[in-house]
């Protein structure tokens, strides 16, 4: 915020000159008053549409018409929904609009009689209001930045080495500061063992100035030390969410930490319990880890957000759960399934949903959809329900994907595996019929890391 926005509205050109003379040179926490004019309602309704940032209205009473400026207010906290702008209703005409009524019926801040104005008291209105506009933007802000890491702390801070976690702490309470702040005149220190951020502890200052903010933070042991020196009188409600910025995301890393290692056991778990189904059906358990990293590349390129692409990852690795439903014999039959075979086999997608469907955890509630729908196709002829283009789920689309091409390239009972290549070309000749048409133009561009992650070689 380099100014600070002031729109006046008045049918009078005298009354713009006079208040414009008795604030010119007026300054708030060293940032300009920028004066701008409107003499009807409905340029000050454009106005203020667009310039959301105004910080102050003062407006006449009686207009072009009676009572323009009550209209005015109705339009900026109920239409506009502006409810952070400070108002100052100034009138010659007080009889037409009581003072003790208005202020008690409409949301304004000041009434001022312009038969009282004087420039002393238009300046200390203003100079009061634009502190209480500071105020109130100062909260806003401060609400809205602290929002997510507070629902979502781990999201936020997603780094187990103390190191990694200090320099992206600098980053994020910088970025913090200069969005959240009025003012961005600050330095950031941060100190732990020998590991130091900053210039700040190179300075000879004191700590326990009212315009620090200093925080202790102890980690395996060993304390660190981070500080927030602002070079002007910092605002104490300024301070205190900043205060508790820093909290949150020194509490952000110990949540991620934890989650982090119980998401590992997660993890391990799945991989575990989808190797004993792949052995059962005499494959091995490089087939699921492909699938879930192959998964991963396509979802990543198509724009999936991290904990969507993370929850995928681990999701896949359960898409033929239910085959633990179907017996050896099918599972493992060297020759062709019969007809009647083929549809105890099918079955699998529904045994696999209903394994998982009543988790509370949301990877298994991705997980259920997945196991039911891996066997849609994109034109409609797929199983168990024959569901057709995007009404079959994304991450069943992009794991059917990634299944079949890395089943098509390993041994099974009943073939040997194609090459990369003749793979590749299976699945685009399905393009628009069992897959995602845009997924397949996605799986072509990402070859070379596929290519990478199956067979584990640098290109």
């Amino acid at each position: 915020m380099k100014e600070w926005k002031i729109l006046l509205v008045d049918d009078d050109k005298l009354v713009h000159l006079y208040i414009e003379e008795a604030l010119k040179g007026l300054k708030f926490e060293d940032k300009p008053i920028n004066l701008f004019h409107a003499y009807n309602l409905d340029q000050a309704k454009e106005f203020l549409t667009i310039n959301i940032d105004t910080a102050v209205l003062i407006s006449d009473l009686v207009m072009e018409k009676d009572l323009a400026g009550l209209e005015l207010i109705n339009y900026v906290r109920n239409d506009l929904n502006n409810r952070s702008i400070r108002i100052i209703l100034e009138t010659a005409r007080p009889e037409k609009a009581p003072e003790d009524i208005t202020v008690a019926t409409y949301d304004i801040n000041l009434y001022l009689d312009k038969k009282e104005l004087n420039e002393v008291k238009l300046r200390t209105a203003v100079l009061t209001s634009l502190r209480s506009y500071r105020d109130i933007i100062l909260l806003e802000r401060g609400v809205k930045s602290l929002e997510k890491i507070i629902r979502d702390p781990h999201e936020f801070v997603f780094i187990e080495d103390i190191y990694s976690f200090l320099k992206e702490c600098y980053e994020k309470i910088e970025n913090f500061i200069k969005y959240y702040s009025i003012t961005n005149d600050f330095k950031i220190g941060i100190k732990y063992k020998n590991f130091i951020i900053g210039d700040l502890f190179k300075e000879n200052f004191d700590s326990s100035d009212k315009n620090t903010i200093k925080k202790q933070f102890e980690y395996k042991g060993e304390k660190n030390v981070l500080l927030v020196k602002f070079m002007h009188n910092i605002n104490p409600i300024e301070k205190g969410i900043i205060s508790v910025f820093i909290d949150n995301l020194y509490l952000s890393f110990i949540s991620s930490s934890y989650f982090i290692n119980m998401n590992n056991s997660h993890k391990e778990i799945i991989y575990k319990l989808s190797d004993v189904i792949e052995a059962r059906s005499g494959e091995t358990g490089a087939h699921v880890r492909s699938v879930a990293e192959i998964s991963c590349i396509i979802g990543e390129a198509y724009g999936m957000e991290k904990k969507r692409l993370d929850i995928l990852k681990l999701a896949s690795p359960l898409h033929d759960i239910g085959k633990i439903g179907i017996s050896d014999a099918i599972l493992n039959k060297p020759d062709k399934l019969t007809e009647e075979e083929f549809e105890i086999m099918k079955e699998h997608t529904v045994i696999g949903y209903n394994i998982l469907k009543d988790s509370k955890w949301e990877v298994f509630e991705i997980a259920s959809k997945i196991a039911l729908q891996h066997h849609e196709k994109w034109d409609g002829e797929g199983y168990p329900f024959g569901l057709k283009g995007e009404d079959i789920l994304l991450e069943a689309r992009i794991i059917s994907i990634a299944d079949v091409f890395d089943a098509l390239t390993q041994d099974r009972v009943y073939r040997k595996a194609w090459s990369f290549d003749e793979a590749v070309n299976y699945l685009n000749s399905l393009k628009g019929i069992a897959f995602d048409p845009k997924l397949i133009d996605i799986f072509n561009a990402k070859l070379d890391e596929i290519k990478k992650i199956k067979y584990n070689i640098e290109l």
